[in-house]
């Protein structure tokens, strides 16, 4: 490396490592890019995978890596909003030509820009880390006026990082202190339950590592060095708990979920677990190109060495035996309740308190093994469901009642028949359910829903009234060969 710190060196990382974080790189080559073909490599991946594939490029260095990342970079570095006092100050467009505007990425691409220059500063040429400073420092005023909550972990935690890091670099003593603040904030609200408020998500638990990685190697005051690496090893014991090494996958409930299977779609906590194995074999991982920009942080995971602890590795590969767990987290100043129960062959969770309308909440999961293959079953969250385990129950509750959005179920699991999802049994390959409801009869469909893939769909219509103190739908699970 060639840089203000050292890490671990490309020639010191893994075949299988190198193959992570290579998946989705441009292939190496000789040949410099020309303007076009820098626009059109950001097009395809947009400003934040950008970054980290520059970082990746950087970490190679094979052939033309360094000219084309440094290329790379001095197109994002165009596309930063420059208007003080706006609230798009700071921020990167999201893709060139387009542009959310979201804020989250002044951190996202921002402490890509840090790791870049921390690390590979040496080889990147002097005007462009005169740039890259500029930017840095219009991203932390921008940062600092937003002032993100402890409570949005993921954007948190880089939000601090960042402010810290200008605060120090940049000679600016209010922003290093805000960061110190925030980092506290989000360092006492973690160890309130041992958990984070964007509670066992297998997308965002995987930016929450990236963040403390950030914190551990590159933060400039020692309180966010110290809080990183305490957080850290708290954060994988954690996760440690809700993984379920022979299935490969976090059991539920997820407060914030891209998918149900982590081999079947890229959830960034399986990259991470993944950077500890040796080969695919175990990895938690789809072997798939799809959803690049999920592959695109790969490089940041390997520089800043986030991968699982020595003495929690062997978690992560073999299944070490049932357990039940309840955690408790604060989520908007209130308490939920997560629950979890983990078997050899299945598992379940479930969420109550959030009462959040939301696609990307799922407050009651099960996952069971079928063989080679898997099947689950989804109690939808855009309705604000929540769900409760009594004993070896899955209990569903209406929060409030709206015929707009019936209560929905989502399964799925191969060669299943619509003829056996009766009123009182739902017989799956694998799995049955033993169903006791004061629903009406559902809608029973095969669909295919755009974070899950194809699903079968039960929607139970919702009555003008409910009473959320009682179940409305009760499942119980008997695991089949």
């Amino acid at each position: 490396m060639a840089g203000n710190v050292s890490g671990i060196e490309w020639s010191d990382l893994t075949p299988y490592q190198k193959h992570l974080v290579t998946f989705v790189l441009p292939a190496s080559s000789t040949e410099t890019w020309n303007a076009d073909e820098v626009q059109t490599f950001l097009q395809n991946y947009g400003t934040r995978s950008g970054i980290y594939h520059s970082v990746g490029m950087l970490y190679r260095n094979e052939g033309a890596d360094r000219e084309n990342a440094q290329h790379v970079m001095r197109d994002l570095l165009k596309l930063q909003h420059d208007v003080p006092g706006e609230k798009l100050h700071g921020m990167w467009r999201t893709g060139v030509g387009k542009d959310r505007e979201d804020q989250n990425w002044r951190e996202f691409v921002g402490t890509g820009f840090i790791v870049a220059r921390e690390y590979f500063g040496d080889a990147l040429a002097p005007d462009l880390v005169r740039d890259i400073d500029a930017a840095l420092v219009r991203a932390a005023e921008g940062a600092a006026q937003r002032d993100v909550s402890a409570g949005y972990t993921n954007i948190a935690l880089m939000s601090a990082f960042l402010l810290d890091y200008v605060g120090h670099t940049a000679s600016k003593p209010a922003f290093q202190e805000l960061g110190k603040k925030k980092a506290k904030a989000i360092h006492d609200l973690f160890f309130q339950y041992k958990t984070f408020t964007e509670f066992n998500s297998p997308t965002y638990y995987g930016v929450n590592l990236m963040g403390l990685g950030m914190w551990r190697e590159l933060a400039k005051s020692a309180e966010l060095r110290e809080w990183g690496q305490e957080i850290e090893s708290t954060f994988w014991h954690h996760i440690a708990q809700f993984y379920h090494a022979d299935m490969k996958n976090m059991s539920g409930p997820y407060a914030r979920g891209y998918g149900m299977d982590m081999t079947e779609y890229v959830a960034l906590v399986g990259i991470c677990i993944a950077m500890g194995f040796d080969g695919p074999e175990d990895a938690p991982l789809p072997n798939t190109r799809e959803r690049a920009f999920e592959w695109a942080y790969a490089p940041l995971f390997a520089v800043l060495n986030v991968q699982p602890p020595q003495d929690l590795l062997a978690e992560f590969k073999t299944f070490s035996g049932s357990r039940e767990m309840l955690h408790h987290i604060t989520y908007r100043k209130q308490l939920f309740q997560a629950q979890a129960v983990l078997e050899s062959d299945w598992m379940m969770g479930a969420a109550t308190g959030m009462r959040r309308r939301w696609d990307q909440h799922c407050p009651g999961t099960v996952h069971w093994k079928l063989g080679d293959e898997m099947g689950w079953l989804l109690v939808h969250g855009e309705n604000a469901a929540e769900a409760k385990i009594e004993g070896r129950n899955l209990q569903i509750f209406a929060t409030e009642s709206d015929a707009e959005h019936p209560l929905r179920i989502l399964i799925h699991v191969p060669n299943a028949d619509l003829k056996q999802i009766t009123e009182n049994t739902w017989t799956l390959p694998g799995m049955t359910f033993n169903v006791q409801t004061v629903l009406p009869a559902p809608e029973v469909i095969r669909k295919t829903e755009k974070r899950f893939g194809d699903v079968i769909e039960i929607a139970f219509p919702m009555p003008d009234t409910v009473d959320e103190h009682m179940p409305v739908l009760v499942l119980s699970p008997v695991k089949t060969e």
